[in-house]
């Protein structure tokens, strides 16, 4: 067996491996994932293959991800694309795939990793279900009883395609997305299995997009009342009693606007969450650790160490935030799988002896990633 990156001259035979590893038709993924499966947008240095007598039998994607946390970003690699040919299965190729692939996201600095995908198999590398997300079912009745309807303009993004700067500033002002660049907008947006409706009334606007055969929203945004509008007129029209919408958890107008019409709703978790660098993950949420902090006037030490690594760090609150390499008294020392669940889900789903206020009050950490689009 050989690991290397993939080649551009490669691109054919890459298309055919996943094609046959998937059991899906012909150049599926630069259908669907334009944005980082087409010819030219392939980041050819993060497809790592496996040959063996000069065949692709194995590969694992690193798709590199920029995590916007209001005013910050953390550099996020995700993992995709994770297949084997069926007669190669059951000899380690992914195993020793995504250990390259860890290696290289240490190197690269990256700061946490994400993927989807089966528990069992990938707790084998340290990746945890973690995260929240909402999604929220909406029905017809639900939004005729919760809130006001009115008539508004909608039209279909590709009557006019100039609406997707209107979309693209919906978007970035989310507190928690990921960060696209602008030609990722128009490939992605340009997608001819995505449908994309916008509302508009008296210059306000708001947009949904979901799939041609409409299981739900995929994505959506804008003004609270004409996207309320925008979600009755999609149900009526698509002959839908209900849709579920997924949607980032942390308190802003659009999340309050779903939430109070919404007929049932539920929490889901994000994906598999693998801490890469456990101070480089700190020092990104610095800024919002400490005015959580403040806010609630909390003060005191707390070290934070995962076990297998032993990588540490302390977090001193007092006036404000310093982040030191020498222990505390207060030290959480736990597994790397129950530190992404303490970071990223609750401090509930950890086994800790003696917990801390510092611990309960500053965890979960917010992040939102959204694998549908």
């Amino acid at each position: 067996m050989r690991i290397s990156h993939l080649e551009k001259e490669e691109f054919e035979e890459m298309m055919s491996f996943l094609e046959k590893s998937y059991a899906v038709s012909h150049y599926f993924f630069p259908r669907h994932y334009p944005q980082v499966w087409n010819k030219n947008t392939i980041q050819y240095e993060n497809r790592i293959i496996a040959r063996e007598k000069d065949k692709i039998v194995s590969h694992v994607g690193i798709f590199p991800l920029t995590g916007v946390v209001g005013d910050a970003e953390i550099k996020i690699g995700g993992i995709g694309g994770v297949a084997t040919l069926p007669e190669f299965r059951g000899k380690g190729y992914m195993s020793k795939l995504m250990d390259y692939s860890i290696q290289k996201m240490v190197e690269d600095k990256y700061a946490i990793s994400i993927l989807w995908g089966d528990r069992q198999r990938y707790a084998n590398f340290g990746y945890e279900v973690a995260g929240r997300m909402m999604i929220f079912e909406l029905t017809q009745r639900s939004l005729k009883k919760t809130v006001e309807l009115s008539p508004i303009n909608i039209i279909r993004l590709e009557e006019k395609r100039e609406m997707l700067e209107k979309i693209s500033s919906i978007y970035e002002s989310e507190f928690l997305h990921v960060k696209r660049k602008r030609t990722d907008y128009t490939l992605i947006f340009n997608r001819t299995d995505l449908i994309t409706l916008l509302g508009e009334k008296k210059g306000e606007i708001a947009y949904l997009s979901f799939g041609d055969q409409p299981k739900g929203i995929v994505e959506c945004g804008g003004n609270s009342a004409v996207l309320s509008s925008l979600i009755f007129a999609f149900l009526k029209r698509w002959g839908r009693k209900s849709v579920e919408i997924p949607f980032p958890y942390f308190p802003t107008s659009t999340f309050f606007s779903l939430l109070k019409a919404s007929s049932s709703w539920h929490t889901h978790a994000l994906g598999m969450i693998k801490i890469i660098s456990l101070s480089q993950v700190i020092e990104f949420y610095a800024s919002m650790i400490e005015k959580k902090a403040q806010m609630l006037g909390l003060k005191g030490e707390l070290t934070l160490e995962i076990k297998e690594k032993k990588e540490k760090v302390t977090l001193c609150l007092d006036s404000g935030l310093v982040l030191k390499k020498q222990d505390c008294r207060n030290m959480i020392s736990l597994p790397e799988r129950e530190m992404v669940r303490l970071l990223f889900s609750s401090p509930y789903l950890v086994n800790v002896e003696h917990s801390s206020p510092l611990l309960c009050s500053l965890f979960p950490l917010p992040l939102y990633v959204n694998d549908c689009i």
